[in-house]
C-alpha cells in the first residue's frame, strides 16, 4: 500500500499540502476558461495562449461590472478588429509586453490619458506584422536606455555607445541588436508596401510615427526633422476639396501629433521651405471656426492641448512666413489683403488668441499648480508663455527688450522645476516636446546670471530627450551661447551689441561635437559681426547656478 505524500529535503515522505481555499479568479479569458487551465488575465490577450500558440478568444465583461477604467481597445470608430498577435519566441513577446507596460508611458510623457500609444498603436500592431516589428524594437530600445544614465566618461549618449560598442555587462547590447534587426525587418515590410502601393494611409501615418520614435531615441536630430516634414506633406497632400475630409478617415490623436511634431520641427530647424509655409497655413483654415469660437472654459487638459496645437501651427507658419519675407524682401505671389493683415504680428492676431486660449485654461492651470496632482497643465502654461513671448518679440529687433520678459522666465522657471522634480518623472525620453525648449528660451534670452544658469542645469538634470529636442545638447549650447554674450557684460549688464541673435548650430553625432554661430552688433553701427566656435557635448555640470 502507497501513501499518497511529497517528498521532502532528507527523503522523508510528507503528507501532501491541502489546496488553500478562497475565491477563484473569474476574470480570465474564454480560451483558458475553456481549456480549464489558469490564466494569467494579461490583456488584451493573454500571455498563456500567446506563448503556447493559442488563439485568445479575449475577455468577457459582465454588464453588472459596469465599464471597465481602462478601455482594451480604441475608442475611435475607425479602429480595425483585433487580431491575435503570433510572436516567434519569448524574447519579440518579451519586448512586445516591456513597450505595452513601461514604453506607452514613457513616450506619453506627463500626458497619460494619451491614447495614441497605449491603444490605437498596439492594436494597429497586433494586425500588422510590420508595427509589430517596430513596437517590439522600440521596446527592446527602451530597455537599454531605461538601465543607462550616463557613461562613465560624461558622455551623453547614455544609451548608444555603451550598447554599440558591448561595453556592459548586463546584456544591454543584446536588447540593443535586437532593436536593430527589428527595425530592419519593419523598414523592410514597409518598402515592400510602398511598391506595391497597399497601403491605407492611417498605416503609414502609424508606421511614420514609429519610425520617429525610433529616430528620436537615437538623437537623429536632422533625420527626425526630415521625416516630419516628409510625413506632414502627406497628410496634406491627401487632403482633397473637403478639407475636413482626412479628419473624418483617420484617428484624432494620429493628426494631432503631426500637428504638434510639425510646430516642434519648426521651431527647432524648420525642414519646411517658403512655399510649404504658405500652402499649410491656407490648409489649417480648417481650424478657422474652433479657434473663432474658443470655449470660454475647458473641460478638460486634452480638450485644451488640442486647442492650443491648433493655434500653434497657424501662428508659428505664419511667424515663418515673416521671417523669410523680411530676410530676402520680397512679397508672396498672390497674398490677398486679408492674409496681410493676419501675417502681419502687429496686429496681434495670434497673441490675442493665445490669451484667449489661456483664459479658458486658467481653472485648469491653478488647480493643477494647487494639488500637483497633474503635471501636464503646467507644461502647458510653460509652452503658452513661451510662444506668447517668442510671438511678442519676433519683429523687435533690440535683444533688450527681453529683459521685459524678467518675471515670466521666472515663472518658466519655476514650472519646469515642478515638472522635473515630480517623483512620476522617471522617464529620459518623451515623444513630443515638453520643458526642453522652454528652458532654451530661458537660457538664451534671459540675460539674468542666475535664471540662465539655473534653466542649463534644469537641461543638465536628469539627461533627457523629447521629440526633436535633447535636453544636454541644449546645455551645451546654450552655454557657448551665455560665455560668448558674458565676455562683453559691463557691471553685470550685458549691454545690445554683446547679444547673440539668429544662433543656430549643426550637430555631429559621431564625433560628439556641434558647430555654433550666431550674429553681433558691431559696436557704433548696426552691422552684425558673425560669432562661431566649437563645442563639445558632454553631461559634465559645469555651469554652476547663480555664479
Amino acid at each position: 500500500m502507497t501513501t499518497a505524500g511529497r517528498q521532502g529535503g532528507d527523503g522523508i515522505l510528507l503528507p501532501l499540502k491541502s489546496r488553500r481555499g478562497g475565491p477563484k479568479s473569474k476574470g480570465g479569458c474564454i480560451t483558458c476558461k475553456k481549456r480549464r487551465v489558469k490564466c494569467d488575465e494579461v490583456r488584451p490577450f493573454c500571455g498563456r495562449c500567446t506563448r503556447f500558440g493559442h488563439k485568445c478568444e479575449g475577455y468577457l465583461e459582465k454588464s453588472a461590472q459596469g465599464p471597465s477604467k481602462r478601455a482594451i481597445l480604441p475608442s475611435s470608430n475607425l479602429s480595425q478588429p483585433a487580431v491575435t498577435p503570433v510572436f516567434r519566441d519569448d524574447l519579440e513577446y518579451q519586448y512586445f509586453q516591456h513597450f505595452t507596460k513601461v514604453t506607452c508611458r514613457h513616450l506619453s510623457g506627463f500626458y497619460d490619458h494619451n491614447n495614441l500609444w497605449n491603444q490605437i498603436v498596439l492594436q494597429a500592431s497586433e494586425a500588422d506584422v510590420s508595427l509589430r516589428y517596430a513596437v517590439t524594437a522600440i521596446g527592446a530600445l527602451d530597455m537599454t536606455r531605461s538601465r543607462i544614465v550616463q557613461s562613465k566618461n560624461g558622455s551623453y549618449f547614455y544609451m548608444s555607445e555603451e550598447c554599440k560598442h558591448g561595453k556592459n555587462a548586463e546584456g544591454l547590447n543584446s536588447h540593443y541588436v535586437f532593436a536593430l534587426q527589428q527595425y530592419s525587418k519593419a523598414i523592410k515590410t514597409w518598402q515592400k508596401a510602398l511598391i506595391t502601393k497597399n497601403k491605407p494611409l492611417r498605416d503609414m501615418l502609424l508606421a511614420s510615427l514609429l519610425i520617429l520614435c525610433f529616430e528620436q531615441y537615437h538623437g537623429n536630430h536632422e533625420s527626425t526633422a526630415r521625416h516630419i516634414a516628409t510625413s506632414v506633406k502627406l497628410i496634406e497632400n491627401q487632403r482633397p476639396i473637403d478639407k475636413s475630409a482626412i479628419e473624418k478617415t483617420i484617428d484624432d490623436e494620429i493628426i494631432q501629433s503631426f500637428n504638434r511634431l510639425e510646430v516642434q520641427a519648426m521651431v527647432h530647424s524648420d525642414p519646411f521651405s517658403l512655399d510649404d509655409h504658405n500652402r499649410f497655413k491656407g490648409t489649417k483654415d480648417i481650424w478657422k471656426d474652433e479657434l473663432a469660437n474658443i470655449p470660454v472654459r475647458f473641460e478638460t487638459v486634452i480638450e485644451a492641448r488640442r486647442c492650443f496645437g491648433h493655434i500653434t501651427s497657424r501662428s508659428v507658419h505664419c511667424g515663418s512666413i515673416i521671417l523669410a519675407l523680411k530676410q530676402s524682401g520680397a512679397k508672396l505671389p498672390g497674398l490677398p489683403p486679408s492674409e496681410a493683415q493676419l501675417l502681419d504680428p502687429r496686429a496681434k492676431v495670434h497673441i490675442e488668441t493665445l490669451h484667449q486660449w489661456a483664459a479658458a485654461f486658467d481653472h485648469l492651470y491653478q488647480e493643477a499648480l494647487a494639488n500637483k496632482r497633474n503635471i501636464a497643465p503646467l507644461i502647458l502654461r510653460c509652452q503658452y508663455l513661451s510662444q506668447c513671448m517668442i510671438l511678442s518679440h519676433f519683429t523687435i529687433s533690440e535683444e533688450t527688450s527681453y529683459d521685459e520678459e524678467i518675471e515670466t522666465f521666472r515663472e518658466m522657471i519655476h514650472l519646469c522645476e515642478i515638472s522635473l522634480t515630480d517623483k512620476r518623472f522617471d522617464f529620459n525620453f518623451s515623444f513630443e516636446g515638453e520643458s526642453i525648449y522652454v528652458l532654451e528660451i530661458v537660457a538664451q534670452r534671459c540675460r539674468d546670471p542666475a535664471l540662465r544658469r539655473q534653466a542649463i542645469h534644469l537641461l543638465q538634470f536628469k539627461p533627457r530627450r523629447e521629440s526633436i529636442f535633447d535636453s544636454i545638447i541644449t546645455a551645451d549650447l546654450s552655454t557657448w551661447v551665455m560665455l560668448i554674450e558674458e565676455e562683453g557684460m559691463v557691471d553685470g549688464h550685458i549691454p545690445e551689441e554683446a547679444r547673440l541673435r539668429n544662433v543656430n548650430s549643426t550637430i555631429d553625432l559621431e564625433n560628439q561635437e556641434a558647430e555654433i554661430w550666431g550674429y553681433q552688433l558691431k559696436p557704433g553701427s548696426k552691422e552684425l559681426v558673425k560669432r562661431t566656435g566649437t563645442v563639445k557635448l558632454s553631461a559634465k555640470d559645469d555651469v554652476q547656478a547663480g555664479k
